[in-house]
């Protein structure tokens, strides 16, 4: 958020961190709704990276997705667990965990689709519990 043109001078500010942690939390959000778009809609010729790529790496989006929405800062997720943060309750806004937990579920469905495995147990309880007995 800093490296922003016109930002840098809120740093270290309680107004510059509370804009950063909801910039970081939009951005997020944004490359979420990117990966929906990409496994729905490849470029041409990358369809298997695509499918390769986000077959392989879905259980870490998911584990950090899960992550934030227990509280975890955004981008204080690092690969093997979370890593300290600064004092004080930044943890993510009600806003986001829900428009996460709607992602979320949406990301499990392409991810499953394009066969990567285990990703169910990342569903939303209210999808879990509206999903039709087999």
């Amino acid at each position: 958020y800093f490296n922003e043109p016109g930002y840098a001078r809120l740093s270290g500010s309680a107004e510059g961190e509370m804009r950063s942690l909801r910039y970081n939390e939009d951005t997020f959000l944004s490359s979420l709704r990117t990966m929906v778009y990409l496994i729905r809609r490849p470029p041409k010729s990358f369809e298997d990276f695509v499918k390769g790529h986000f077959c392989s790496r879905a259980q870490d989006i998911l584990v950090a997705c899960k992550a934030y929405m227990d509280g975890a800062q955004v981008g204080c997720l690092v690969k093997g667990g979370v890593q300290d943060v600064d004092q004080g309750d930044k943890s993510c806004s009600k806003e986001f965990k829900n428009s996460l937990a709607a992602y979320v579920d949406m990301l499990v469905k392409e991810f499953t689709q394009v066969g990567a495995r285990d990703c169910d147990k990342f569903l939303s309880s209210s999808t879990v519990s509206n999903k039709p007995s087999e």
